[in-house]
């Protein structure tokens, strides 16, 4: 080659090393001898007398986890006969502080053989701790935004639960009162009166029932345990189930969790018995709602509004929510929490 393209050449890769922020290394394969830009003085903070031009004082300053991966996947890469390579890793800098470099860099072939590697090097610990501070802030996001749908329903239970009782039950009881009053001055109207008080009992007990269900603070007056033994009370006098029920603590989201679960079984299951486990292992609540009924299949049902609101209470909870079912096979709902 011509010594002034040689020179040429030389000139206008000083330009890049100049130009760019990364820190530019090229690699004699076979003596390891590296070159390295003076930008990696400044990245890394040790002085030029300090670095070694060797790929082993390189490799010793990577992080002992990280330091088998990095040269296993840049051994495979050189024996697949692969042009480029990448990989990301901690490395010591002269301050003590280990940082997260991005190492690329380029393979040059000579007869199948690796004889050079070009690339450069970029400090990338305060972009990858930004990405990681977006992911969790969207995760609390989202926890907050489950929380306060939580919450929303909770307030628009609260309103309906207030509504029945405080108008139409009291309009019901108001009926009842008057129709009691016709019963005593028109005998001959008992019959049909007798049967619209016993409609009207009826009626006042079932508003009775859904208020105290919808209610959230039935809770402050009954507590999780009392709650939950009326849902077992409920399911016996409804179908005849078989309900074991046993807890250790009072929950509001895990009630809920029960009743939208026992309501999918009483609705759907045909069961015959459920087990209901709530306890508490090194810390971590963990509920179980089983039946042996007709089951369904996983990949062909769709999720319902019941599912729908069981899932969003459990990312309230932060806990994980497995539920397993099969035709003929019954349900399983399986959930754990952390204690707070």
């Amino acid at each position: 080659m011509h010594v002034a393209s040689i020179k040429l050449m030389g000139e206008r890769f000083r330009h890049v090393v100049n130009a760019t922020s990364d820190a530019i290394w090229d690699i004699d394969l076979l003596t390891n001898e590296i070159f390295r830009s003076d930008n990696f003085s400044s990245l890394s903070g040790y002085k030029k007398d300090e670095i070694e031009p060797t790929l082993e004082w390189w490799f010793n300053k990577i992080h002992p986890d990280d330091r088998p991966i990095v040269e296993d996947k840049l051994k495979d890469h050189l024996h697949a006969k692969k042009d480029y390579w990448e990989s990301e890793y901690r490395f010591l800098y002269a301050d003590g502080s280990y940082r997260l470099l991005n190492d690329r860099g380029f393979a040059i072939f000579e007869d199948g053989h690796p004889v050079r590697l070009i690339g450069a090097i970029k400090d990338i610990t305060e972009k990858r701790e930004l990405e990681n501070k977006l992911i969790e802030e969207k995760v609390r996001r989202k926890e907050l935004v489950n929380r306060a749908s939580v919450q929303a329903q909770e307030l628009e239970r609260d309103r309906i639960s207030k509504e029945l009782h405080d108008n139409i039950n009291q309009l019901l009881l108001s009926t009842k009162m008057y129709m009691s009053v016709i019963k005593s001055e028109y005998e001959d109207a008992n019959g049909f009166l007798e049967k619209a008080i016993e409609y009207q009992m009826m009626g006042i007990e079932e508003i009775r029932k859904l208020s105290k269900e919808l209610s959230s603070s039935v809770l402050d007056s009954i507590g999780l345990d009392d709650s939950l033994h009326g849902i077992e009370f409920n399911m016996q006098m409804a179908q005849q189930i078989n309900v074991r029920y046993s807890a250790f603590e009072k929950m509001e989201e895990v009630l809920r969790i029960v009743q939208e679960q026992t309501s999918n079984i009483i609705k759907y299951a045909r069961a015959s018995a459920v087990d209901i486990v709530l306890s508490l292992h090194a810390n971590i609540v963990m509920l179980e709602v089983k039946d042996n009924g007709v089951g369904f299949d996983m990949a062909t049902k769709p999720a319902g509004i019941g599912l729908s609101n069981i899932h969003s209470r459990a990312k309230a909870l932060k806990g994980d929510i497995k539920i397993e079912s099969s035709p003929g096979k019954g349900c399983q709902l399986f959930l754990s929490f952390p204690l707070q």
